[in-house]
């Protein structure tokens, strides 16, 4: 997400391309939406344009301008985070390629899903344990708990955030975190809802919060649940 301050151009939060107008994110990510210029798409090692691969490249980055920034209107900023999701209208269509794609997103059975106990991945450029941030895009597979795992850790380590069912509660190993800079990033998931379907990546989550220490204690983050504001999701999408 390009971000203009003191008139320089930033990057910070990631999102996800849901089809071809609208990219999902965290509302906490958009508290100035004048600033928000547009988004980047295709893009892997930050240092390179095109990017490549034993001489393989994809296109280049496809920079494509924000027009209107859609917050949940139930969104709390303070440090509970609940209905932390925005979603980003882009000017036009980017072009799709194997290396641009919508993801897709939760639907039918999966509604009723929480996904404890699933292995999930979650990408992004954020902080690493150097405290720095990295060039190239990162993953980390992180398991999905139940709440109450949360909730009592959180109270342990007195961190007043109250659980709700629009949060996931992920994560929690000690090196393997989402850290400063994911914020809006997906929380993916691969399989299959239906046994005439092939398995598939679905967007079942957004990086919202966490400990301020990432990856240092074993201290689970809170995720924003997709498949619980899938409904605000599609009445807030137009052609």
């Amino acid at each position: 997400m390009g971000k203009i301050s003191d008139n320089l151009v930033s990057f910070g939060c990631g999102g996800s391309l849901i089809n071809k107008y609208y990219v999902l994110t965290a509302a906490h990510c958009t508290s100035k939406p004048d600033d928000i210029l547009f988004v980047r798409l295709g893009e892997w090692d930050t240092n390179t344009d095109p990017d490549c691969m034993n001489g393989v490249c994809a296109p280049k980055v496809q920079d494509i301008k924000v027009v209107d920034v859609i917050r949940h209107k139930f969104f709390s900023s303070d440090e509970h985070m609940k209905n932390d999701i925005a979603l980003l209208r882009l000017e036009q269509p980017p072009i799709l390629s194997r290396y641009v794609q919508p993801v897709c997103l939760p639907y039918g059975a999966a509604m009723s899903l929480d996904f404890t106990g699933n292995d999930t991945i979650v990408a992004g450029w954020g902080l690493t344990e150097e405290a720095t941030t990295p060039t190239m895009l990162l993953a980390v597979q992180q398991k999905v708990y139940d709440n109450s795992r949360c909730s009592a850790v959180y109270a342990e380590n007195q961190i007043n955030v109250k659980y709700s069912d629009g949060q996931m509660c992920v994560g929690g190993i000690i090196g393997k975190d989402s850290c400063n800079g994911d914020s809006g990033g997906p929380l993916l998931w691969t399989g299959s809802f239906e046994p005439t379907i092939s398995a598939r990546v679905y967007l079942i989550g957004l990086v919202s919060l966490g400990p301020a220490s990432c990856g240092v204690y074993e201290i689970p983050g809170a995720y924003s649940r997709i498949t619980f504001i899938m409904n605000w999701i599609l009445d807030n999408i137009r052609e």
